[in-house]
C-alpha cells in the first residue's frame, strides 16, 4: 500500500519526549483472579476476564499465535495482531558465533490451575524446538496467565491488564556436538502490528499512535537510604534493534543488582483506551509476582501500525535429557492500559488516536508567516526541513503539551527559545506557542546564557510582548517595567533596552536606546543592535551598532563638525564610525571619518578623525571669511586610544593635521600640511602657483599661514557691517611675478586680515567679504637675469623696503536666496589679488618695480600684463628724440618672451663725443632745487674707444674744483661678484658706468652715465678723447610720492608729497601691534586730497582688542593690469598697490566695547596620569574661554600650538572654568591624498616630564547673521561662521530652526604662575581580577565574570602593596566603595549585568579597570536530538547530537566534556569499546558560565547495521538524499531541477518500494541492505536519460583574454545546461576583487555562490556565459594593533585571523615576535583543520583536560603529528624549534619527499630531515641561510602563520 510523506509527517505529529509527570509504569504485577478457561471452537484455549481475552492459536500443524484483546471488544482476536514466540539457538568456534532459527512447534495446550508463579487458572503449552540448520532438538514449557498491573496509593487505577508469559528452562536432547560449540539459547516474543492491538480498525490507517519507551532511573547509593528513582518516555521514531533493557551509564560502574537505567517498557498512550504495553527489564520486582522481564528489545515504528512491531527477548537456560533441569524461568509480559470493564461501555470512538502531544521540541518554520510544527527527533526534523525547503528560524526545546496540535503550552517552567534565550517563568507564569506563531506569557522571565536581561517587574507580568517572525523570535520590552539591569562591555555606556530579536543560529540582537559617556559634548544615540554571541567559550557581546550624534567641539576644541552616524561593532569590525557634517556649503565632495576605539580599559576613546574634499570652487577654511579654500586632500590625526592614560575624561590638546590642496585668499594655490586646532589654522605650502594659471604661475616656493579669529566691526562704501576679523601671519618666499622671472625676491612675514560680516543695505541683507592687508618688509629688487644690457643682467639692485598689499572685497545679497547661493556668488564676484611694490636708488636710474597679481590671472607675465618697471628719470626733459642722432636708446627694450617688448625705459639726451671732433671738453649747469632729486649727466664715443680709455681719459671739475679720480667710482658688471653689479657707492661724488650700443644703421658706440651726488656747474675733459659739448646735457630727477604725515591728538594729518597730477590715491589706516605692522583696519579714504590728509584714530569700538597700538597708514593708487577670462576675453583690472607707508613713533590707546575683562587667579595643578587641570575665576557674561599651553624651553616659554575651546555650560549655564588636560594624548597625523587614500604620519606632540604652564582669555559671542526660515539653506549644508561657531545644535539645514552665526571678542591673556608646573610620566599599576576562585579573563579591555544566585565575592589582585583601591557601581557611581588591606569586596544581589570600576591609586596615577559582572540563575536547557542513538554495526563508533544554551559546556559520562555552539548544538562523538558491548547509556548535563546545570538527560547507545543509498542522475546536490541508513528507516530522496529537461520517474534494482515513485521528492523504507535508486529524465521534445546524457550539448564558459590587477580561471571551460560552474579569482599582490558577474546569453546576471577562498559556483543555464571581473586596490586593515599592513607577515596573519585560526594574545594584539610555544603551533594546525573531534586517549601528565589547547593535543596525537615530547609530556608552553614547525607541517599534510636537505646543519638521519627538504622544496621555509636551516632556532608566532598560510592559503 501506498506509503506518503505526509503518512510519516501525520505520524511526527504524535511523537515525542515525555515530561516526567507524563512517564509511562505499568506498576506491579499481581495475579488476576477470577479468570475464566474457554475452550474455543476451533480447539483454542481461552483465558478470560472482564478486562482482557488471552487466546493461545494453533494454526495447522507447525504455527501457533497467541491473541491478547480487550474483553469489551473480543473480535479484536486477529492473526495479524498476534503474538508469536521466536527462539534463536547459538554456538561459539573459537570466539565466532553461529546462529541459527529454531522452529517452534506447539506440540500441546492445555488448562492449568497454577504455574511456577502460584496458583491462578493458566494455559500451559509445550513446544517442541528444532534449530533450523545444526537439527538440535529440544523442548521447552511455556506458561501464560491473565495479571494486573497496578501501583500502591490512592491514585493507583485497576485498568492495566495482561499476560505474563513464564518460559522454562530448554531440555536439550543429548548431542556431541552440542556440549561442543558452547550453545546459547534465546526466547523471545514478536508483538506485531503492536500499535493496532486491541484496535483491528487501524491496521491499514495512516497516522497511527507513536510507540513509545519508558526509562526508570535508580541512582546508586552508598548508604541505605531511599534513592531518588526518576521516570521519563521518549518516543521512538526509527527502529532500534537489541536494546538492552538495563544499562549503566558510561562512566559509572555496577555496584549493586539495582541502580542502573530501566527501559520498563514499550507502549502507546495515543488512544483513549485500551493502549498496548509490553513490560521489560528487571525492574518488576515488586508486588505478589517479581519478574525479570526481558533483557533486550527490538522496536519498528511505522506510519501504518500495521507495519509497526516489538520483539523482545532473553537469554534462556537450557539442561541436557539426563540432567535436572533448572528452575529459573524467563517471564514475558504486555497487555493494555486504560481498559474498560466488560460491564462498562467502552468509548463511541475506540480507534480514534489521541491529538495530545508530550514533547520537547518545536520548529518554526517561514511560511508567508511563520508555522509552528511539532518535532520529534532529528529525523522528523529533516522531513520538515524537506517540506519546507528551508531551515527553521526557531528551533524551540522545553517540556510542553498540546491537546489539538495547534497551541503548545510549555509544562516545565522553562523553554528555551533560541540557543541565546531562555524564558523561565514561576507559580502563576504560563508560555503558549501556538501553529500560526502568535505567543502567551504571563509572567516570563527571559534570559540569555550568562545574564537575565528581562525581569517584569511586580504588576507588569503582562506587558512582554513576545513575536514569532519569519527571522526568529522579537521581544518588545518596556523599560519602566524591566526590573533587570544591562551593561554592554563598553564602559561609560548604559542602555535602555527596547526591543530583542534571536534566531535559530544563536544571534541575539538587542535595540533600544544607549548613552556613550563620552568627552563629546551632547552624545544621543539610539540602539540599533546590541548583539550577543559566542566568542571563544563564552557567551558575551559580539557587536554593537548604533545611531546618534554628537559634538566634537569639546574633545577637539575646534568647533569643525557636528557629528552624526553610527557605533558599529559587528563582524568583527571593532572600529566605531561616524560622518562628519562639516560647516561648510553644498559646493564639494568630501569624505570624513570620526573612529572610536577601546582604550586599556576598553573605554570608548575618539582614536582617529580626518576629512577629504574634492570640490571646485573649494571648501572655506573659515566660513565665511574667503581666507582659504580646500580643494582637495584632508586632514585629521589617528591612534590617539594607545596614548591614553586611566580615566580618559581629561581632554586631549588634539589638532587636525593633515595635507590639503587649496587656495589661500582666492590668489595662490598648492599643496600644504595644515594643522586646524583651537580658533587656529595654520599651514605650509609649497609647489603654490597663482590660481588658474598652471605650473609656469608658480612664484611661491614656500608659504605658509598661522591664523586666528576675533569679532570686529567695519563700515564699507557708508554701510556698517558687524562680523568676524581674521588676524594672521604670513611666512612667504616669493619670487614675483614667477620663479622664472624673478623681480621681486622676498623672503619675509606680514600680518594680514580679512573680514566677513553682514549688514543691512536698503531693506536687503548683505554679506562683505573683504581682505585688506599690508605690510612693509625687506627684500630684493633685481634686474630680470635675462636683461638685455649685460653689465645689469640679474643686478641686485638693492636690499630695500617691500610694500605689499592683499587686497580685495565684494557684497553679496543674502536675503531671500540661501545663503549657500550667496556664497556662490561672493566666492566668484570678489576682486582679491596680491601686489608688492619696492623702489630702489640705481647707478642708471632711481625705479620701482609694481606686481599685481589678480584672481584667476592668465597673462603669461608679460610686461604690463600683471607687473612693470617704472624709472624716474628723464620725465621732465624736453621732448628729445633719441631716432633722430641715429641711434637707438641708451637702454635698450629687452624682449623676454614671444618677441614682445617686455620693458622700456626712456632715455634722457646724451652728449655725442666722437673722435676726430675736436672737442675734449665742455661745461654743464646741473640745477638741483630738491634735495630727493638726482643729477646725471650722459656722454659718448666711439665704438672704438675703450672703457679702460675712458677711465684714463675722464677728469671732473665740480665749480671750478677737480674731483679726486678716487672719488669716480665706476660701478661694476658682468664678471664682478654678484652681489656688487649694479650698486653704487654711495660716498663718491660720481658714480659712472659704461657699454656699448648699436645704432640702427648697425654702428656701435661707447655711452657713459655720470650719476651726480649734488647739482652744480661741471667741466668734463676727456683728454685726447672727442667730446661733442653741444650735446651735452645735464638733467635732474624728482622721486617716487611719499607719505608726509604725523600724529597728534588722536589724529593723523599731513599730505602726499611728491605726488603726480591727475593721480588718485587711497589710503588705508591700521593699528597694529609692532611698529609698521597692519593688524587691524580703522580707516580707508579713497580719491584723498593728497595735499590734506586727516584720520581720526578712534579711541573704543570693535574693531581691535583692547591695549595699546602703533598706527600704520599706506599710500595705494590703483595699477592696470590686462587678463584673460575663462572665455578667453582680454579685459583690464584696475587694482590697488600699495607705494608708500607711513608709521606713528608713540602708541595709542584702543578699548574695545565688546572685550570682556580677563579672568583672574589662573592655576595649574598636576592630578595624575599625566592630567593637568586648569582653573580659572569666572568672568561674568562670557560665553566660553580660550587656554593656551605654553612649555618651558630653556630660561624661555614657548606657545605648544595646542588649546582648548571651551564653552560647554557648567550646571549654572556659565561657561567651565576648568578643565582636565590630557596634554601627552596626540596620536599620530593622518595626511589624506588626492583620491582620498589615508594614511598615517609623524605628528608633534606634547610629552610627560616637561614643564608646562597655560594662558586663558575669555570670551564673547556676538551674532551678526541669523538664518531665516524665509532664507533657508540647500538641504544638508550648514551656515557655520568664523570657526564654524554656531548659537544653535546644528541641524540638517532644510526650513528647520534659525542658526546663528557668531564672532568671538577675546579679553587679555591671563597667565599661570610663570615657574610653571612639571607633567612626571604616568606609572601603570598591574591589576587582575578574581571573582570567587576563579579568575576573570579580559576581553576588549574590560573583565568579564559570570556569576550565579551567589554573585561571590571580588577580590583584586595588585603587586602593588601600597596602592589603595575602590570599587564603583556604574549604575550608583556616588558611592565607591574603599577596599580593605584584603582588597576583596562582596558583590551584591542584582537582575541581569554590572559594570564595576576598580580604581588603584598609587599617588597621584590612578589606573582604572572594568569589570563587567553577568549574573545568571537559570539553568541551561538541554535537549537530546533523538532518544536512542546508533552506533555503528562493526566499528561501535557513535555520535549523541543535541541543543543546550549557546557556548555551555556539555558535561557526560565520567570526565566527558564538549561545548554547545553559538546556535546550540552540540556533538559527542565515542565508541563502544568492547565489541561484545551492544548497548550502552550515557548522562548528560549542560553547564554554564555560572555553574548552573541543566536537568540531567540519558543517552540510549545500541548498535545498528547501516546501509549505503546511492543516488544516480539527481540534480539536487544538497538534498539528494545519499548516506547510510539503518534498515527500516525512511530515506528521502530528491531528483531536483534540471533545466531543459521533465522528470520521468524512479527506478532501482533493489528491493525498493517507492512511496511515489513519480514524485521529484520522495521516501522509501531501508531494506535490509545497501541500494542504488535513479532519478530518470528526458529531454524536453527528445529522448529519456538516467542521469547526465553523454550527448548534452555543451556551451563555452567565457573569460576575460586580458585581466588587470589579477586573473581569472573557469572549471570547467565547457559545461553542458545545469553544471555547476567554478570562477576561481586571483588578485595581484596589493589588490582584491572589485566585482564579479556571470552573464548569460541574454545579458541577464545569474547568481553566485561563494564558496569561499576566491571560489564561486554558479549554475550552467542553455547558451554561453561571460564572466566579468575587476579588482581594485586592497586597503589594507590590519587587524591587530602590532601587525603593520608592510609587514612580511600581515597576508598570513590576515588569514589565519579570518579563518579563526588565531584570535591574538588580547588587548587587540598578536605578538608576531614573540616565541610561539608547542601548544600554540598545534592548536593553530588543528584550527586549520578545521578543529575536528576525536576520540583519542590521551594521556599526557601536561596536558589539562580544560586546557584551550587540549583538544588539539588529542587530534594532534591521533593523527601522528605529535607523539609528545618525554616520559608521558607534551611540553606545551616550551617554545616551538624550527625543526618542530616544520616536522608538524609535514605530518599535517600528509606528504613525503625524497632525498636530503641541502644545509649543512641537518643531518639525513634526523627526524625532521624529511620535513625540511619537503619544506624548502614547497615554498614553506627557505632556511636562515643559503646553507644553514639552524634546527633548534625557535620560531616566532609571526613565522609559524606564515608557514601555516603558505601551506594552507597559496595552494
Amino acid at each position: 500500500m501506498k506509503k506518503t510523506i505526509t503518512l510519516l509527517l501525520t505520524l511526527c505529529l504524535l511523537l515525542g519526549l515525555l515530561p516526567v509527570e507524563a512517564a509511562a509504569f505499568a506498576g506491579d504485577i499481581y495475579r488476576a483472579g477470577d479468570v475464566k478457561q474457554v475452550k474455543m471452537a476451533d480447539g483454542s484455549l481461552s483465558l478470560q476476564n472482564g478486562y482482557v481475552h488471552v487466546t493461545l492459536h494453533k494454526l495447522l500443524e507447525t504455527y501457533s499465535y497467541l491473541t491478547v484483546v480487550p474483553a469489551a471488544k473480543p473480535d479484536e482476536d486477529f492473526l495479524w495482531n498476534s503474538q508469536t514466540p521466536r527462539c534463536n539457538y547459538t554456538t561459539y568456534n573459537q570466539g565466532v558465533p553461529t546462529t541459527e532459527g529454531v522452529v517452534t512447534e506447539l506440540k500441546s495446550m492445555t488448562f492449568v490451575s497454577e504455574t511456577p508463579n502460584g496458583k491462578t487458572n493458566a494455559i500451559k503449552a509445550e513446544y517442541d524446538l528444532l534449530s533450523s540448520h545444526s537439527h538440535v532438538a529440544a523442548q521447552v514449557t511455556v506458561y501464560y496467565e491473565i495479571v494486573q498491573l497496578k501501583e500502591i496509593g490512592p491514585t493507583a487505577k485497576d485498568d492495566t491488564w495482561g499476560v505474563l508469559t513464564t518460559v522454562g528452562s530448554i531440555r536439550v536432547e543429548e548431542n556431541d556436538q552440542v556440549a561442543m560449540g558452547d550453545p546459547r539459547f534465546t526466547w523471545g516474543y514478536n508483538l506485531n502490528a503492536f500499535t493496532s492491538m486491541g484496535h483491528r480498525a487501524m491496521l491499514e490507517a495512516s497516522g497511527g499512535p507513536a510507540i513509545k519507551i519508558s526509562r526508570t532511573t535508580v541512582p546508586y547509593v552508598s548508604d541505605e537510604t531511599t534513592p531518588t528513582i526518576t521516570t521519563e518516555s521518549s518516543t521512538i521514531t526509527a527502529p532500534v534493534e537489541n536494546l538492552d533493557t538495563k544499562t549503566v551509564p558510561k562512566g559509572y560502574s555496577w555496584s549493586g543488582d539495582k541502580d542502573g537505567v530501566y527501559i520498563t517498557e514499550v507502549y502507546t498512550d495515543g488512544y483513549n483506551w485500551a493502549n498496548p504495553f509490553v513490560g521489560l527489564s528487571q525492574y518488576y520486582k515488586n508486588g505478589a509476582i517479581k519478574a525479570y522481564l526481558p533483557k533486550w528489545v527490538s522496536v519498528t515504528p511505522a506510519s501504518r501500525p500495521g507495519d509497526t512491531r516489538v520483539e523482545c527477548g532473553n537469554d534462556v537456560g537450557f539442561y541436557f535429557g539426563n540432567e535436572n533441569g533448572n528452575a529459573n524461568s524467563l517471564r514475558f509480559l504486555w497487555g493494555f492500559r486504560s481498559l474498560t470493564k466488560l460491564t462498562q461501555p467502552i468509548p463511541s470512538e475506540p480507534d480514534k488516536v489521541d491529538p495530545a502531544i508530550y514533547a520537547k521540541r518545536l520548529a518554526v518554520f517561514p511560511n508567508g508567516g511563520v508555522t509552528v510544527e511539532h518535532v520529534a527527533d532529528d529525523a522528523a526534523l529533516s522531513a520538515l526541513k524537506r517540506q519546507y525547503k528551508k531551515d527553521p528560524v526557531a528551533l524551540i526545546n522545553g517540556d510542553y503539551k498540546s491537546t489539538d496540535g495547534t497551541s503548545f503550552e510549555f509544562t516545565g517552567g522553562a523553554a528555551l527559545l533560541s540557543p541565546s534565550v531562555t524564558a523561565t517563568w514561576g507559580s502563576g507564569g504560563r508560555l503558549v506557542i501556538h501553529k500560526n506563531g502568535t505567543v502567551e506569557q504571563n509572567g516570563v522571565s527571559l534570559s540569555a546564557p550568562t545574564f537575565k536581561f528581562y525581569q517584569p517587574k511586580t504588576g507588569a507580568e503582562n506587558d512582554l510582548k513576545i513575536s514569532l517572525t519569519k527571522d526568529g523570535f522579537t521581544f518588545e520590552i518596556k523599560p519602566e517595567k524591566n526590573d533587570a539591569i544591562v551593561y554592554v562591555d563598553i564602559p561609560y555606556a548604559t542602555v535602555k533596552l527596547r526591543n530583542a530579536a534571536a534566531d535559530a543560529a544563536g544571534n541575539l540582537v538587542f535595540s533600544g536606546e544607549i548613552g556613550f559617556q563620552t568627552i563629546f559634548d551632547g552624545a544621543e544615540f539610539s540602539l540599533e543592535k546590541l548583539g550577543y554571541g559566542l566568542k571563544g567559550n563564552e557567551f558575551k557581546v559580539n557587536g554593537v551598532h548604533a545611531k546618534g550624534s554628537f559634538d566634537t567641539e569639546k574633545m577637539l576644541s575646534l568647533e569643525l563638525a557636528k557629528v552624526k552616524g553610527e557605533v558599529n561593532t559587528f563582524n568583527g569590525n571593532k572600529r566605531y564610525a561616524f560622518e562628519l557634517e562639516l560647516n561648510v556649503f553644498d559646493l564639494f565632495e568630501t569624505e570624513a571619518k570620526l573612529a572610536l576605539e577601546r582604550a586599556n580599559d576598553g573605554s570608548l576613546i575618539p582614536d582617529e578623525l580626518w576629512f577629504f574634499v574634492k570640490s571646485e570652487p573649494g571648501i572655506l577654511l573659515i566660513p565665511p571669511v574667503p581666507v582659504g579654500r580646500l580643494t582637495g586632500g584632508g586632514a585629521g590625526f589617528k591612534d590617539l586610544a594607545a596614548t591614553v592614560n586611566g580615566n580618559y575624561f581629561a581632554i586631549p590638546p588634539i589638532k587636525l593635521r593633515g595635507a590639503v590642496s587649496g587656495a589661500y585668499l582666492q590668489l595662490v594655490e598648492g599643496r600644504a600640511d595644515v594643522v586646524l586646532g583651537p580658533s587656529e589654522i595654520s599651514l605650509t605650502a609649497t609647489d603654490v602657483g597663482i590660481v588658474g594659471a598652471g605650473e609656469s604661475a608658480q612664484i611661491i616656493k614656500s608659504f605658509g599661514y598661522a591664523l586666528k579669529l576675533n569679532g570686529q566691526e567695519r563700515t564699507y562704501n557708508g554701510t556698517p557691517y558687524t562680523g568676524v576679523y581674521l588676524v594672521g601671519s604670513e611666512a612667504l618666499e616669493l619670487n614675483l611675478p614667477s620663479t622664472k622671472l624673478d623681480v621681486i625676491v622676498l623672503k619675509s612675514s606680514i600680518e594680514l586680515g580679512a573680514f566677513g560680516g553682514t549688514g543691512i543695505k536698503g531693506s536687503q541683507q548683505y554679506l562683505h567679504l573683504g581682505i585688506g592687508a599690508n605690510g612693509k618688509v625687506q627684500g630684493i629688487l633685481q634686474i630680470p637675469s635675462n636683461f638685455f644690457i649685460p653689465c645689469l643682467r640679474g643686478a641686485k639692485l638693492s636690499q630695500t623696503d617691500i610694500q605689499l598689499i592683499i587686497g580685495g572685497q565684494t557684497t553679496a545679497r543674502i536675503s531671500g536666496v540661501s545663503v549657500s547661493e550667496g556664497m556662490k556668488d561672493a566666492f566668484n564676484n570678489i576682486d582679491v589679488y596680491l601686489g608688492a611694490m619696492a623702489q630702489t636708488t640705481n647707478w642708471l636710474y632711481d625705479v620701482r618695480a609694481w606686481v599685481i597679481l589678480p584672481n584667476i590671472i592668465k597673462t603669461d607675465f608679460e610686461k604690463g600684463k600683471g607687473w612693470d618697471l617704472e624709472g624716474k628719470l628723464i620725465k621732465k626733459l624736453p621732448e628729445w628724440k633719441w631716432e633722430d642722432h641715429g641711434v637707438t636708446p641708451v637702454v635698450q627694450a629687452v624682449s623676454l618672451e614671444d618677441g614682445e617688448e617686455a620693458l622700456m625705459l626712456t632715455a634722457l639726451e646724451p652728449v655725442v663725443l666722437t673722435n676726430g671732433s675736436g672737442k675734449n671738453s665742455t661745461t654743464i649747469t646741473v640745477d638741483v632745487t630738491d634735495s630727493a632729486e638726482t643729477p646725471y649727466i650722459l656722454l659718448a664715443f666711439d665704438e672704438s674707444v675703450s672703457e679702460e680709455q675712458i677711465k684714463g681719459a675722464l677728469s671732473v671739475k665740480r665749480d671750478g674744483t677737480p674731483i679726486p679720480s678716487n672719488n669716480i667710482y665706476w660701478v661694476k658688471k658682468e664678471g664682478a661678484n654678484e652681489e656688487e653689479i649694479g650698486k653704487i657707492n654711495p660716498n663718491a661724488d660720481i658714480n659712472a658706468g659704461t657699454d656699448l650700443i648699436e645704432n640702427v644703421d648697425g654702428n656701435k658706440y661707447r655711452v657713459v652715465l655720470l650719476r651726480l651726488r649734488s647739482g652744480g656747474t661741471y667741466e668734463v675733459n676727456t683728454d685726447s678723447l672727442t667730446l661733442v659739448t653741444d650735446k651735452s646735457k645735464g638733467v635732474t630727477v624728482t622721486p617716487f610720492e611719499k607719505l608726509g604725515l604725523s600724529l597728534n591728538s588722536g589724529k593723523v594729518t599731513g599730505q602726499v608729497e611728491y605726488a603726480e597730477m591727475n593721480t588718485e590715491y587711497t589710503l588705508r589706516t591700521y593699528l597694529a601691534e609692532e611698529e609698521g605692522g597692519a593688524d587691524y583696519l580703522i580707516d580707508e579714504q579713497i580719491a584723498i586730497d593728497s595735499q590734506y590728509i586727516s584720520v581720526t584714530v578712534p579711541p573704543s569700538g570693535t574693531h581691535a582688542p583692547t591695549g595699546n597700538y602703533y598706527v600704520t597708514s599706506f599710500l595705494m593708487t590703483e595699477k592696470s593690469v590686462k587678463v584673460t577670462d575663462e572665455n578667453g576675453k582680454i579685459e583690464t583690472v584696475n587694482a590697488l598697490a600699495a607705494i608708500d607707508s607711513w608709521q606713528s613713533k608713540d602708541k595709542v590707546s584702543y578699548t574695545n566695547s565688546n572685550q570682556p575683562a580677563a579672568p583672574a587667579n589662573v592655576t595649574l595643578t598636576f592630578v595624575g596620569n599625566e592630567v593637568m587641570r586648569a582653573e580659572w575665576e569666572e568672568v561674568p557674561n562670557v560665553d566660553g574661554y580660550r587656554v593656551t599651553v605654553y612649555q618651558k624651553d630653556g630660561s624661555e616659554w614657548k606657545d605648544t600650538g595646542f588649546g582648548y575651546d571651551l564653552k560647554k555650560p557648567d550646571e549654572n549655564g556659565q561657561p567651565a572654568t576648568s578643565i582636565n588636560m590630557a596634554l601627552t594624548v596626540g596620536g599620530e597625523a593622518v595626511e589624506v591624498s588626492e583620491n582620498g587614500k589615508v594614511s598615517s604620519v609623524s605628528a608633534e606632540n606634547l610629552s610627560p616630564n616637561e614643564t608646562y604652564k597655560i594662558g586663558v582669555s575669555a570670551y564673547k559671542e556676538e551674532p551678526y547673521f541669523t538664518e531665516s526660515t524665509e532664507t533657508g539653506s540647500m538641504e544638508g549644508e550648514e551656515t557655520g561662521a568664523a570657526e564654524g561657531t554656531e548659537g544653535s545644535t546644528a541641524g540638517s539645514g532644510g526650513t528647520s530652526a534659525p542658526k546663528a552665526l557668531t564672532a568671538k571678542y577675546y579679553s587679555k591673556e591671563t597667565q599661570s604662575a610663570d615657574d610653571g608646573v612639571f607633567l612626571p610620566e604616568y606609572k601603570e599599576l598591574k591589576i587582575s581580577l578574581k571573582v570567587g576562585d576563579k579568575e576573570c579573563d579580559k576581553d576588549n579591555g574590560v573583565f568579564h565574570a559570570y556569576v550565579g544566585e551567589n554573585p561571590g565575592t571580588l577580590t583584586v589582585i595588585c603587586d602593588d602593596p601600597d596602592a589603595d583601591f575602590t570599587v564603583t557601581r556604574m549604575d550608583d557611581t556616588d558611592y565607591p566603595v574603599q577596599l580593605g588591606t584584603n582588597r576583596e569586596w562582596g558583590i551584591p544581589t542584582f537582575e541581569g549585568s554590572l559594570m564595576l570600576k576598580i580604581d588603584g591609586k598609587k599617588d597621584k596615577d590612578v589606573t582604572s579597570e572594568f569589570l563587567l559582572v553577568s549574573r545568571d540563575e537559570t539553568p541551561p536547557v538541554l535537549t537530546l536530538a533523538d532518544p536512542v542513538f546508533f552506533a555503528d554495526r562493526d566499528t561501535g563508533e557513535y555520535t549523541i547530537t543535541g541543543t543546550a544554551d549557546a557556548g555551555s559546556e556539555i558535561l557526560y559520562g565520567e570526565n566527558g566534556r564538549t561545548q554547545a555552539a553559538g546556535d546550540g548544538s552540540f556533538a559527542i562523538h565515542d565508541k563502544l569499546e568492547d565489541e561484545r558491548e551492544t548497548n550502552a547509556s550515557l548522562y548528560l548535563r549542560a553547564k554554564d558560565s555560572a555553574g548552573n546545570e541543566s536537568a540531567q538527560q540519558l543517552a540510549l547507545i545500541t548498535r545498528q547495521t547501516r546501509y549505503a543509498v546511492t543516488v544516480n542522475g539527481s540534480y539536487d546536490a544538497q538534498n539528494s538524499g545519499a548516506g547510510s541508513y539503518a534498515a527500516g528507516s525512511v530515506v528521502a530522496v530528491s531528483a531536483g531541477r534540471r533545466s531543459g529537461y521533465t522528470f520521468n520517474g524512479w527506478t532501482s534494482g533493489s528491493n525498493v518500494v517507492f512511496d511515489d515513485p513519480n514524485a521529484e521528492e520522495t521516501t522509501f523504507i531501508m531494506p535490509d541492505g545497501s541500494v542504488t535508486v535513479t532519478a530518470n529524465w528526458s529531454r524536453d521534445g527528445g529522448s529519456s536519460s538516467s542521469g547526465r546524457d553523454d550527448s548534452d550539448p555543451s556551451y563555452a564558459v567565457g573569460i576575460p583574454d586580458k585581466m588587470e590587477n589579477g586573473s581569472v580561471s573557469v572549471s570547467p571551460k565547457n559545461a553542458s545546461q545545469g553544471d555547476r560552474v567554478t570562477v576561481t579569482v586571483k588578485p595581484d599582490a596589493g589588490y582584491e576583487l572589485d566585482s564579479l558577474k556571470v552573464f548569460d546569453k541574454n545579458g541577464k546576471e545569474l547568481e553566485l555562490t561563494d564558496k569561499g577562498d576566491g571560489k564561486f559556483t554558479f549554475i550552467m543555464p542553455a547558451g554561453k556565459v561571460e564572466v566579468k571581473a575587476t579588482f581594485t586596490e586592497e586597503v589594507k586593515t590590519s587587524p591587530f594593533q602590532d601587525v603593520p599592513t608592510d609587514a612580511y607577515y600581515y597576508e598570513a596573519v590576515k588569514w589565519a585571523q579570518k579563518k579563526g585560526i588565531t584570535g591574538g594574545i588580547g588587548d587587540g594584539l598578536f605578538g608576531p615576535n614573540q616565541p610561539c610555544t608547542r601548544a600554540q603551533i598545534v592548536t593553530f594546525l588543528w584550527r586549520a583543520a578545521g578543529s575536528p573531534v576525536v576520540n583519542y586517549a590521551m594521556d599526557l601528565t601536561d596536558v589539562p583536560s580544560d586546557a584551550y589547547y587540549a583538544e588539539a593535543v588529542r587530534w594532534a596525537l591521533s593523527q601522528g603529528i605529535t607523539t609528545g615530547t618525554a616520559d608521558g609530556r607534551f611540553s606545551p608552553n616550551a617554545p616551538c624549534t624550527r625543526a618542530q614547525a616544520v616536522t608538524f607541517l609535514f605530518r599535517a599534510s600528509k606528504a613525503s619527499a625524497d632525498g636530503a636537505p641541502a644545509f649543512s646543519d641537518v643531518a639525513a638521519d634526523a627526524y625532521y630531515a624529511e620535513a625540511v627538504r619537503w619544506a624548502t622544496d614547497n615554498g614553506i621555509t627557505n632556511g636562515t641561510t643559503s646553507s644553514t636551516f639552524s634546527p633548534g632556532s625557535g620560531c616566532t608566532r609571526a613565522q609559524i602563520v606564515t608557514f601555516l598560510w603558505r601551506l594552507y592559503a597559496e595552494k
